[in-house]
């Protein structure tokens, strides 16, 4: 059996069973939820029921994969048999048998099947997400759910996903495109920037509205992933100290110091990032700055304490003042602190200004 990870190209994984083992394709950056949804898409096991492991350590959904070419393990929840009852809207209970990996769509669709039940379009369970299952919202033996009516504001749309599955969205018919993308963002661990919604061939334009398409309740629109190009990047600090950062190149330069924030501890406006002898602004793409795997970037600046710089003021009346700067020091903090500390109130025209380094 071999799986394949939507999305973008990336290394093969190796995914063992009790039973069998089987290949799947990530790149590091790719969520274990990721994962699960496409192992979902080839087989019957519900992502509630997969559990992944590396080397005997669960791995997390939201954790990400941090290496190549390595093998984890799948074990399954056991899927138990339950007996709940289901209240309708005009109060009648009917039992119903059912497993704990079922989800709640299709509870709705077997009560909507059982003889004698007609359910109106609207009507709801009282819980979250249709595509969650029994389990994962603690719904144990003679439990009982409830029929609502949802309001008539709202409506259920259908994002087919690559590989043929179809994930429920609740969603307001004035909701924009954006909206939906970053619903899709925070259920399938999509960015928005790899989504290409289409109905009929048709791409969906992020700055419109659902209605503007006259989407209607159960409407179907497909989801294509765009690949994305994960790069490894070599980062050199002041100290000769070199990091190694993991990112794909649709990220930012801001995205970039942020991670370099996090391993260092050094505050982003506290860093410039330096590329073939340019400096990197904050909002560009990596793919926008040329950058690409194992391309190597130059970080300087000043750690916090560290003072990298003297800085000596002119006035027009011959007062000469020198303060301690860096790089993330602006012309504004510097004048804010001559008039707090010096005593000392200048516009930028009145005074001459010389950078020295330490």
């Amino acid at each position: 059996m071999d799986l394949r990870l939507r999305g973008g190209g990336g290394h093969i994984l190796k995914v063992e069973t009790s039973t069998c083992s089987f290949n799947v394709i990530g790149s590091p950056g790719s969520t274990f939820s990721s994962i699960k949804y496409s192992i979902y898409s080839e087989t019957s096991y519900h992502p509630d029921q997969q559990v992944l492991w590396y080397k005997e350590r669960k791995m997390e959904d939201q954790e990400c994969l941090f290496a190549s070419d390595f093998t984890l393990q799948l074990t399954l929840r056991p899927s138990m048999p339950l007996k709940i009852e289901v209240q309708l809207l005009d109060g009648a209970i009917r039992p119903l048998s059912v497993k704990s990996f079922d989800t709640i769509a299709s509870i709705k669709s077997k009560v909507q099947s059982a003889k004698g039940v007609s359910i109106k379009q609207h009507a709801c369970f009282s819980v979250s997400h249709y595509d969650t299952t029994l389990f994962s919202n603690n719904i144990e033996n003679n439990s009982r759910l409830t029929l609502l009516v949802i309001s008539p504001g709202w409506m259920c749309v259908f994002i087919l996903c690559p590989g043929g599955l179809a994930r429920p969205f609740k969603v307001r018919p004035n909701d924009t495109i954006t909206t939906l993308k970053f619903l899709i963002e925070r259920e399938l661990n999509v960015t928005a920037k790899q989504q290409l919604l289409t109905i009929a061939g048709n791409t969906l334009d992020e700055a419109k509205h659902l209605s503007d398409y006259t989407l209607k309740d159960n409407s179907i629109i497909k989801l294509e992933i765009s690949k994305v190009r994960f790069i490894q990047l070599h980062c050199q600090l002041r100290n000769g100290k070199v990091l190694t950062l993991h990112l794909d190149d649709s990220q930012t330069v801001n995205d970039l110091k942020q991670m370099i924030s996090e391993m260092e501890s050094i505050p982003p406006d506290h860093q410039l990032i330096i590329f073939e002898g340019a400096i990197l602004t904050d909002t560009k793409r990596l793919s926008e700055c040329r950058l690409t795997d194992h391309s190597q970037v130059y970080l300087l600046g000043r750690a916090s304490g560290i003072v990298n710089y003297k800085c000596v003021v002119h006035t027009p009346s011959g007062r000469r003042e020198v303060i301690d700067v860096g790089f993330s020091n602006t012309i504004g903090g510097i004048l804010e602190k001559l008039e707090r500390d010096h005593q000392l109130s200048l516009s930028q025209e009145e005074f001459r200004m010389d950078i020295q380094k330490y």
